[in-house]
């Protein structure tokens, strides 16, 4: 089975390797958000204006890692699920029938383990990948912009324009600093997805300005809390994926 394709042997440990370990890394980072950075920001959590510039900056340090171990996963997981899918069809072309079964050889059985390592580093490659449009479409759209417009509200209430009577009110009353330091807040409305910039929609907005930053925050946190199973799935699809092709290849 193994000598129907050349095999890039130096190539596919290393794909193994990236392939786990991406997804690992992201949903344990992910998840020490919710119980290693959230809890001592909300235990003090009685300073508005304190709790906005903390959750903005440990918000802000996402697109630090989050591209390249997203890039990484899908890169080695895709390639992983291709060369697993050639082997299979070789096994079908070369050997007997479409799943290559042929009487003694054991290249039908080799050809199915394959095909189950291709379908779980596809696998695997969705779950990760479900997180693009969970984030980008989902989590900005709503409760990353409505943090984001509440702490422009809190910091930044020269620059700002409150949709609602209450944020008006709060914007009016709440303590600021001078205008130099208040730039520094300021988010400019963006037309792509960014964490420094403005992207909520308008209903999140007036949800935002009638909240408590503790309270976004916590909502923030079960938001955030979505994305960990995603990562662990793309885990446990990569690390099947890898057991299938060892499996394979002991055939």
């Amino acid at each position: 089975m193994a000598s129907l394709l050349p095999s890039p042997i130096h190539l596919v440990p290393l794909a193994q390797a990236l392939g786990i370990t991406a997804p690992a890394v992201y949903a344990a980072i992910t998840y020490s958000y919710n119980v290693l950075v959230l809890p001592p920001l909300l235990a003090y959590a009685d300073d508005e204006r304190r709790l906005a510039k903390q959750w903005l900056r440990a918000y802000q340090y996402g697109p630090v890692f989050v591209p390249p171990l997203l890039l990484t996963s899908t890169v080695t997981n895709g390639a992983l699920a291709g060369w697993a899918f050639a082997r299979w069809i070789a096994a079908g072309e070369y050997g007997s029938g479409v799943l290559g079964v042929g009487a003694g050889s054991g290249s039908g059985s080799g050809s199915l383990w394959a095909l189950g390592a291709g379908i779980a580093h596809a696998a695997a490659v969705l779950a990760f990948g479900a997180i693009v449009p969970y984030t980008l479409a989902g989590m900005e759209k709503q409760i990353n912009g409505a943090a984001k417009w509440k702490v422009q509200m809190l910091l930044a209430p020269a620059f700002s324009t409150p949709l609602t009577e209450k944020g008006r009110q709060e914007a009016k009353l709440g303590h600021a600093d001078g205008l130099d330091e208040q730039k520094k807040w300021v988010m400019e409305e963006g037309t792509s997805p960014s964490a420094f910039k403005q992207s909520a929609r308008r209903d999140w907005r007036v949800w935002a300005e009638g909240a408590t930053m503790r309270e976004i925050v916590m909502k923030w946190g079960k938001w955030n809390a979505v994305r960990v199973p995603m990562t662990i799935l793309s885990f446990v699809t990569s690390t099947l994926g890898m057991c299938l092709s060892v499996w394979e290849a002991g055939k």
